[in-house]
């Protein structure tokens, strides 16, 4: 199979920019050890830690060389302000990037705590309300199969080029997070999923002073595994109250933060047991979910 090693591609939020991350060895790859660990056998091609930048006509690009080279982990464009980017990379690092609508734009590297050695940044969010407070994920640098208890989310703030971050404990006997995400609506509120097997999905309304389950509908199960109906990854709509959460093979849509949910894009059929797509392509070969002005658009 043929297969991009772009793992991350985001416009900032007005579109004039592109960025792009290598991080992605195979088209295939489900197990996070796995994926993490092949992702190094990019360096026999690339040498070198790099950030890919295009214009909004995607007609220029430019290499934003940040040295020996690590797997891209996350690219996050701040959802309002076009020029604020934040980035991670497997050797620990984490970048920010604050004049992105500037010829010769610039990322400068964080400097972490010391609760973060051996850590990589997987996944980040941006505070609806202070673009220097972000909920970051957590997993270890080097270990291709970690243990889920060496996961972890912190709560960081910027000052300057400095990072001070408090780890948040969701309060699981077990399991891997996989995602942490503010209500864009409501900056006391976040969301966290927690693949467990089955996953769970948790919400904090108290600033993640305590945390509490979301229980999934039981109407929506339709006799499927726990692999199915396993949501642990967030999207939210920042002009309407529509949100959604997906599995790896299954997504759903809410407007009253998950109090009830709809089947996004399969369709059960209750005389033959089984389901079939909205047009919209199956939904194990869904990757990736955004929601903008009440439409959804879903990368397969």
């Amino acid at each position: 199979k043929s297969y991009s090693p772009f793992n991350q591609v985001r416009f900032n939020s007005d579109g004039s920019r592109l960025f792009l991350g290598i991080g992605r060895c195979t088209p295939q790859d489900f197990h996070v050890g796995e994926r993490f660990e092949k992702s190094w056998k990019l360096k026999d091609s690339f040498s070198r830690k790099c950030i890919y930048v295009a214009d909004g006509q995607l007609k220029k690009f430019k290499k934003i060389d940040l040295g020996a080279f690590a797997p891209c982990r996350c690219i996050l464009p701040h959802p309002k302000n076009p020029n604020l980017v934040y980035a991670s990379f497997s050797d620990g690092s984490i970048y920010k990037c604050s004049n992105a609508d500037q010829e010769k734009l610039s990322f400068d590297k964080l400097k972490l705590p010391q609760s973060f050695n051996g850590l990589q940044c997987v996944r980040i969010d941006i505070s609806p309300v202070n673009p220097n407070e972000l909920l970051l994920i957590m997993y270890p640098v080097a270990e291709s199969k970690f243990k889920a208890k060496k996961t972890k989310l912190f709560h960081a703030q910027l000052d300057g080029s400095n990072i001070s971050a408090v780890e948040i404990s969701p309060n699981v006997p077990y399991g891997i997070i996989k995602d942490a995400r503010w209500n864009p609506h409501n900056p006391k509120q976040v969301f966290v999923g927690v693949d467990a097997r089955p996953s769970i999905m948790l919400t904090s309304e108290d600033g993640m002073k305590t945390f509490r389950r979301i229980p999934f509908p039981e109407n929506l199960k339709y006799e499927e595994i726990p692999f199915y109906w396993s949501p642990s990854l967030f999207t939210f709509d920042r002009k309407s109250n529509m949100s959604m959460v997906r599995s790896l093979v299954g997504a759903w849509v809410s407007r009253d933060g998950f109090k009830n949910m709809k089947n996004l894009m399969m369709k059960y059929n209750p005389e033959t047991r089984q389901y079939g797509n909205k047009g919209v392509g199956a939904a194990e070969c869904v990757d990736s979910i955004a929601a903008r002005d009440k439409y959804t658009y879903i990368g397969i």
